[in-house]
C-alpha cells in the first residue's frame, strides 16, 4: 500500500524535527498591549476567547485551526524560531530513510535561496552544513554544476535538460576532468559523501517515478560519475 504526499511530508517532518529543525510558524495571537504572540494554544493566556454566550471567537477559532498546522507545534509543541536540521543527530539508519522519503516525495527538501547559496558558493570548499540541507534531487544537479562550469557533456537526458537552460553552460567536446581544480574535487567528494548518507545518489529514472524508494539497483558507475 502505498503513502499519500502528505503521509511521506509528516514522516520527513518528523525526522527533520528529531535533527533540530523549526520551522518558525507557530500562530500568534494580539495581547492587551497590542503585541503579536506566538504560542501553540491559548489555555492560561489572558485573552478573551469566547463571546457573552459560551461561544468561540472567530479569530480564536482561526488561531486553532492554524496551530494545528504549525509545525512547530505539531512536533515541538510550542514556538521556535526556524532553524535548520542537524542529521548529525539522526541514525545512519534515519538518514538512510530520510533520503528515501525525499526520493519518494519527488521535490526539492530545501527552498531556492538555500540551492542558489551553496551554488554560487562553488569557488569555496563547501559546507557540510549546507549540503545537509539539500535534497537528493537537489544535490545531483549541484555536484554535476561542477562539471558543467568546465565545459562536461553530459550524456544523461536529465542533465542534458537541466543545464540547457543554464545561459552560462558551454558544452565543449575537447573537455577533460583535467580542467576540474583541487577545490572541484573536494567539493564533489562532500557532495557524493552527503548523497551516501541519504541513501545514495539518484538515477535518471528518479526523476520521472512517483516511488524512487522501491528500487534496489546499485547505481552504476557511469551515473555516480555525472555522465
Amino acid at each position: 500500500m502505498g503513502f499519500t504526499y502528505q503521509q511521506l511530508e509528516k514522516m520527513q517532518d518528523t525526522l527533520l524535527a528529531k535533527a533540530g529543525k523549526a520551522w518558525g510558524d507557530a500562530p500568534t495571537y494580539t495581547d492587551d498591549e497590542d503585541n503579536e504572540i506566538p504560542a501553540c494554544n491559548l489555555y492560561k493566556l489572558k485573552v478573551e476567547t469566547e463571546d457573552e454566550d459560551g461561544d468561540p471567537l472567530s479569530w480564536a477559532m482561526d488561531f486553532r485551526e492554524a496551530a494545528r498546522n504549525s509545525k512547530d507545534c505539531t512536533h515541538h509543541s510550542s514556538p521556535r524560531e526556524p532553524s535548520t536540521p542537524d542529521l548529525d543527530r539522526l541514525s545512519p539508519e534515519e538518514r538512510i530513510e530520510l533520503g528515501l522519503l525525499s526520493r519518494a516525495m519527488g521535490s526539492f527538501a530545501s527552498d531556492d535561496t538555500s540551492r542558489k547559496t551553496v551554488q554560487q558558493s562553488l569557488d569555496e570548499v563547501l559546507s557540510l552544513t549546507d549540503l545537509r540541507e539539500l535534497s537528493l534531487r537537489d544535490l545531483r544537479p549541484l555536484r554535476n554544476t561542477i562539471y558543467a562550469r568546465r565545459g562536461r557533456p553530459f550524456k544523461s537526458p536529465v542533465l542534458r535538460k537541466h543545464f540547457a537552460h543554464m545561459p552560462w553552460y558551454k558544452e565543449d567536446p575537447a573537455y577533460t576532468d583535467k580542467r576540474l581544480t583541487k577545490n572541484d574535487l573536494r567539493n564533489v567528494k562532500l557532495i557524493l559523501s552527503v548523497e551516501q548518507e541519504l541513501g545514495g545518489s539518484l538515477k535518471d529514472e528518479d526523476f520521472l517515478i512517483s516511488d524512487p524508494s522501491s528500487r534496489r539497483e546499485e547505481p552504476d558507475p557511469g551515473y555516480l560519475s555525472g555522465v
